[in-house]
């Protein structure tokens, strides 16, 4: 499973105590990542689709996990393609110490970003060399711990949940 963290995207965080959260999990167009990728837009529209048909939505992992009790921390709860990137929203589960812990530094600032977990279905080269991913299958929204630059996801991209994901491509 690749990963994308995109800084400074946590668009809304309510003080309520709900757990919610709104954020850019992927951005569309721009400068190549660290990985040479840019995504386009459109890219995750079959995946959102399908999520939609499914009645559900990914998980949210902690530090680029999601495969352990212990690191899913929440769901996400839409998923929708906009000009800038893909916009998630998503809940967490706040009995959770390590959810909690990932609100309280929403709510400060301290936890900035967003990464999404996804699995490549269609790229292609540009003539200088950039990956553009145009088709995308969405594993995961993920909360880093640390921020670092971006790298690809060292866990599997199975677990329990995607078990029942049926995609088109073989990629859950």
């Amino acid at each position: 499973m690749r990963t994308k963290i995109v800084p400074l995207q946590i668009k809304t965080v309510p003080t309520d105590g709900s757990g919610e959260f709104t954020g850019l999990a992927s951005t569309f167009g721009g400068e190549p990542d660290f990985q040479g990728d840019v995504v386009e837009y459109g890219a995750f529209a079959e995946s959102i689709i399908r999520w939609k048909q499914l009645g559900d939505f990914p998980p949210v992992g902690l530090n680029h996990d999601y495969n352990t009790a212990s690191s899913r921390i929440g769901k996400l709860t839409s998923m929708l393609e906009i000009p800038e990137g893909l916009l998630v929203s998503g809940q967490l589960h706040l009995k959770s110490e390590a959810a909690m812990a990932a609100y309280e530094a929403m709510l400060t600032g301290a936890l900035d970003a967003l990464s999404i977990g996804y699995g490549v279905i269609e790229q292609h080269k540009r003539a200088d060399g950039v990956n553009v991913l145009t088709r995308l299958w969405c594993l995961a929204g993920l909360l880093p711990e640390v921020m670092e630059s971006e790298q690809e996801c060292r866990c599997p991209a199975r677990g329990p949940w995607a078990r029942r994901v049926e995609h088109p491509h073989g990629l859950a």
